[in-house]
């Protein structure tokens, strides 16, 4: 009877060493693998990031202090009673490129937010040089930006 218990421990344990494997091995294949299917068909432009602008917009989060407090907190959070959140500096930039059409119009093209530092993303962007924008050839409100830096 034993025998049978661990026949059926070590089924288990294959079986779950399989689906443990079958899963890393399907998000390493789709990990920084996902191509936009503007890439595809969409026209492509290709945009010098000195004909880019860079806008930054700062504000402070309220965060939860989770360590443990010191003596010296605990003393002090009888006077203040909100010592336990911190404020946190959060920096969220876009790139916008501005693009004139055959027929006059203007079109802004913006990147989805960069959590990056600005000094970083502007080190990056002398690195890079380039970014490509890829428009609907149809609906020109549907681009995707590819900067590629900011993954």
């Amino acid at each position: 009877m034993l025998e049978f218990y661990v026949f059926i421990f070590v089924c288990v344990l294959l079986m779950l060493a399989s689906f443990i494997h079958n899963l890393v091995k399907r998000k390493r294949i789709s990990a920084g693998h996902f191509v936009h299917p503007l890439v595809s068909y969409g026209r492509k432009m290709e945009v010098d990031f000195d004909k880019c602008e860079l806008k930054t917009n700062t504000y402070y989060e309220e965060v939860e202090n989770e360590s443990f407090p010191t003596t010296i907190q605990m003393i002090d959070a009888l006077y203040r009673s909100n010592q336990s959140i911190n404020s946190v500096k959060r920096e969220v930039s876009v790139l916008l490129y501005k693009h004139q059409n055959e027929d006059g119009s203007i079109i802004t093209y913006r990147t989805p937010p960069i959590t990056m530092q600005p000094d970083l993303i502007r080190y990056n962007m002398l690195q890079q040089k380039k970014a490509v924008i890829y428009v609907d050839p149809v609906n020109d409100a549907n681009y995707f930006f590819d900067t590629g830096f900011t993954q």
